[in-house]
Parts: structure tokens; sequence; C-alpha cells
């Protein structure tokens, strides 16, 4: 029941992840490496609270090709990500001493043990009609439970079911983040972009293998969906005042 900290450790990662490649994109690499570093030991702290913390990693070695390919720099990733995967598992393997007499063996039977618990936890909630077996049935519950106009952890539920905002308002953000990517002066909004590959992964991911519908397995879907709408909410909002400033002729300060 570690899920707290797991999105905390997790929203930390993104965090300082942004600001990383932020700095490599500005050429501003004072502060790189400790952006790196913070980023690695956050994506470490993460997978040690709950194992799905390993999303992050998943994540930066996704991300890493491509931004330094895109930033021109094709080969200067295989130099971070290994700086990354070393300071994170070292992060990960000192707080779990478990792993320190084998830490292949050991690594191998923690997923492993993992796995059979969750079998046996699907076999005794399917008494219940909480297992979930197939990735349609993952997708399909988790949309009702997170994003239909009557969802229990949807953050409209109050809404009249006929308006589906919150679905609206994610598909904005992803408008909005594809628009942004293509803007001559995209190289500024990298933190951005790496940011929404980050919500989409942890909620592809989490909704792709949740095992059960159980309330706190929503909680990353939960807070992805957030973070969409959040920003779907500013960009309108800030489009919103500046048509009134203009319509008004107010400079705003």
């Amino acid at each position: 029941m570690g899920d707290a900290p797991l999105l905390l450790f997790s929203a930390l990662y993104a965090l300082c992840v942004g600001l990383f490649w932020k700095s490599v994109s500005t050429k501003q690499t004072r502060h790189t490496v400790g952006y790196l570093l913070l980023a690695s030991v956050s994506a470490g702290l993460a997978t040690s609270t709950k194992l799905n913390g390993v999303i992050n990693l998943f994540h930066f070695l996704f991300c890493a090709p491509i931004f330094f390919y895109w930033l021109d720099r094709p080969l200067r990733f295989l130099k971070y990500q290994t700086a990354f995967i070393a300071v994170a598992y070292a992060t990960f393997f000192l707080l779990n001493p478990f792993l320190w007499p084998n830490p292949y063996k050991n690594s191998l039977l923690m997923y492993f043990s993992r796995q059979v618990t969750i079998e046996r936890q699907q076999e005794r909630a399917s008494e219940y009609g909480q297992a979930l077996t197939s990735i349609p049935q993952r997708i399909a519950m988790s949309y009702n439970r997170t994003l239909a106009p009557a969802g229990a952890y949807s953050n409209f539920s109050h809404v009249p079911s006929v308006i589906p905002i919150g679905g609206l308002l994610v598909l904005l953000a992803v408008v909005f983040a594809v628009r942004t990517s293509r803007k001559a002066e995209q190289k500024s909004n990298v933190e951005v972009q790496s940011f929404v590959v980050w919500i989409l992964f942890w909620i592809g991911i989490t909704t792709a293998l949740n095992p059960l519908d159980w309330d706190h397995y929503y909680l990353p879907v939960v807070v992805g969906f957030s973070f969409m709408q959040g920003y779907a909410l500013t960009v309108v909002s800030e489009w919103l005042f500046t048509k009134l400033a203009t319509t008004l002729n107010v400079v705003p300060k």
C-alpha cells in the first residue's frame, strides 16, 4: 500500500528529469549532472517503494535517445542512460538488504514472488468479480472508474453526465502537447513534452497491467489524468485571458 510515496517520488523524478532536459536543450550545463542524479535517485526511491516505480526507468530509456537525437546529439544518450541506470539501481539496491547477498538472483526472486502474489490475489478476488484478467477489461474498467462522467474517481463526477468534460480536457491536453512540439521554439518546451510522455507512460502501463479492481490501483491513473486536465485548463485559461485583455485593450502586467 505504498502508493502515496510511489507517486511522490515519481513526481519528483518527473520534475528533475524535466529540468535535466531543459538544461541540456538550452546548453546551460551548470546543473545538468545534479538534475540527472536527482532524477535517478528519485526513480530508485520510487522503485524501492513499489516495483511499479520501474516505469520511470522505462520513461527515461525511451525518451533519452529521442531527445538527444532531436537535439543533434545522437550518441550522448548512452552516457547519460548508463549513469541514470547505475544510480537508480544503486539507490534501489541500498534500500533493499534482501538483494545484498546475491543481487541478480534475489532481484529475479523479488520479481517472480510478486507475480505469484498477484496471481493468488486474482484468484481470491475473482470470487467477488474484482479480478481483471484481460487488457480490454482493464482499459474499460479504468475508464469507468477514472474518466467516465459518472466515474467513482472522476474529477468531474459532479458535472452532469451529458458533458464528458474530463475526457475532453484530456484530449485537449494531448492536442496542446502535440501542437507545442511542432512549434519552431520547440526546444524550449522539451520539459513539457517529457512530462506529457511520462504521464502517458504511467496511465498506459498501469492501466494495461492493473490486475485487480481495487481502489488504490487507480491512483496513478487519477493523478495522470489530473495533471493532463490541469494542463489543458491552464492553456485554455491563458488563451481566454489573452483574448479578453486584447478585447478590452488591457496590457497585462
